[in-house]
């Protein structure tokens, strides 16, 4: 676990994409590198997430924690 802005704990994990969400349930909410960012996705253990927007970095490299709303 890192430290984020004023010492608020943070935690981020690196997955494995397998496929999106069935289609009616996932939706394409951007790009990057020209490739989809779909709203809910699949991990090869079969775990659900969901995306819910970027975290700014902060000038030493964090996550600006602070900056998210509530739940993400």
């Amino acid at each position: 676990m890192r430290l984020g802005a004023k010492s608020v704990p943070t935690e981020f994990h690196i997955i494995r994409i397998v496929a999106p969400v069935a289609e009616r349930q996932s939706q394409v909410v951007g790009y990057l590198a020209d490739r989809p960012i779909f709203s809910t996705v699949i991990d090869t253990f079969g775990d659900h997430y969901q995306y819910v927007g970027l975290a700014p970095r902060l000038g030493d490299g964090g996550y600006d924690v602070e900056s998210l709303s509530p739940g993400e």
